[in-house]
């Protein structure tokens, strides 16, 4: 019956798939650069280069949709081929693809993958359909964080999607199923598309753009690929400690013992350190400054290298590895603030964003579609978050009183679906909410 129903999947996909040729004859493909992301955004426009909504799309009886790729490159990320990634997208049922032609050609030789941090089955079908029928489409083997396919690092890349979207089920993949799994592919093609929509008048590129919006994304870009080719060097790797000074040993507290492993001898001190702070931020609970580290790979491999505990990757380096390493662990100073760690943090993940950027409406939602989905996003944030951290109580402590009064609303409002009222889940859920009003001071 599984296999009936991917066929089913992918036989409604190759039916619908729309081609340039498919366009109405007042229909447009819109590309404008996405300032804050460093990446792009390909649209179905009017003449005027503007973004046709769904509802008005739906009045006119055209398609609507977009796809927006970004450099996920930066704050700790493995390099992944340096490819862009497809971080948001939606369309009208068979208009996905011909996005999805366009972003992958405007993406060039650095070509376009997946997104790491989550993926619909309906996104899932398009890659899928890339990696088996489509020769038009070049395709280059992404590796895991943990080499198993080759030594490189520049190929590694997260699993996070390949493992959570079906037909995976493992947080370990094999290298079978690494080769096997469009999401752990870059995929380039030439500009024949682009090239087909130009002679037919139907690409709209950048309208209204001046020059310094290019200069900024294009700026923004250069930086993230400095940060990744520095954590590349060979011998010595990029970490990151987050405190209120720059690192030093500790003494080992309990609360260190639990991150431990059973083989491990845990040392008397030691400081932590990650190649990705961000998650640490959001996931852990840990607040201050983020402070950067150049750290030999004979430290990382004495101290049983990183580890992945409670959604965030970690090393615990002994005070003795430190003292004995010396000036060989060279500190390259202060990255950001706890205020601007704060605001990374939320801007990037579960929590909701203060940025004044992140809170501006675009302008092809409408007020009402604005608000419909800033509150979906919103209930989304609050569940995936405060139900995947085994830290829960300094989460919560970071949150403004709005924000926990914010929080104890989704708790308290959850509707569940028919499959996903589990027990388990009930009781976690149950538990959060009683944690949140216990820290607003509420009474239950």
């Amino acid at each position: 019956m599984k296999y009936l129903f991917e066929n089913w999947r992918k036989h409604l996909l190759t039916e619908a798939m729309k081609t340039s040729a498919d366009l109405p004859d007042n229909v447009y493909i819109g590309v404008k650069r996405a300032r804050a992301n460093a990446g792009k955004i390909v649209y179905y426009s009017d003449a005027q280069g503007k973004y046709i909504r769904g509802h008005k799309a739906q009045a006119l009886g055209v398609p609507h949709g977009m796809v927006r790729f970004v450099a996920p490159v930066g704050a700790g990320r493995p390099a992944c081929l340096y490819a862009w990634m497809v971080d948001l997208s939606e369309a009208a049922p068979g208009w996905g693809p011909l996005l999805y032609d366009v972003a992958i050609e405007l993406a060039g030789k650095d070509g376009l993958m997946a997104d790491r941090d989550s993926l619909s089955d309906e996104a899932y079908d398009v890659w899928r359909y890339y990696q088996d029928n489509r020769s038009d489409v070049r395709k280059k083997q992404l590796d895991d964080v943990d080499d198993t396919l080759t030594p490189d690092a520049e190929d590694n890349c997260e699993t996070d999607t390949a493992f959570r979207t079906y037909p995976f089920s493992s947080h370990e993949l094999s290298a079978e199923e690494l080769i096997d799994s469009p999401i752990m592919k870059v995929y380039t093609k030439g500009p024949t598309t682009i090239e087909t929509l130009r002679s037919m008048g139907r690409l709209i590129e950048y309208p209204g753009e001046d020059e310094s919006i290019k200069i900024t994304v294009e700026n923004k870009r250069r930086r993230m690929l400095e940060e990744v080719t520095l954590r590349l060097q060979k011998d010595k790797k990029l970490l990151y400690h987050i405190g209120p000074r720059p690192a030093e040993p500790k003494p080992t507290t309990p609360e260190t013992y639990v991150w431990g492993r059973p083989h491990r001898v845990m040392p008397d001190t030691g400081v932590f350190m990650s190649p990705n702070y961000i998650d640490i931020s959001k996931f852990h609970g840990i607040s201050g400054n983020v402070y950067a580290y150049s750290v030999p790979h004979w430290v990382i491999k004495k101290n049983k290298g990183t580890h992945r505990f409670d959604l965030g990757t970690e090393i615990y380096i002994s005070g003795e590895s430190w003292e004995e390493a010396g000036d060989e662990i060279e500190f390259l100073g202060k990255k950001m603030s706890e205020d601007e760690l704060r605001a990374e943090t939320e801007y990037s993940g579960w929590l909701p964003a203060r940025r004044k950027d992140s809170t501006k409406k675009p302008g092809w939602f409408s007020d009402e579609e604005w608000e419909r989905y800033s509150d979906k996003r919103l209930k989304k944030h609050y569940l995936d978050g405060l139900r995947s951290t085994q830290h829960l109580e300094d989460v919560i402590k970071m949150l403004s009183a709005d924000e926990r009064k914010e929080a104890v609303r989704v708790f308290s409002n959850i509707e569940y679906g028919p499959y996903e009222g589990t027990k388990a889940k009930r009781l976690r859920d149950r538990d959060i909410l009683r944690t949140l009003k216990s820290t607003s001071g509420e009474n239950i």
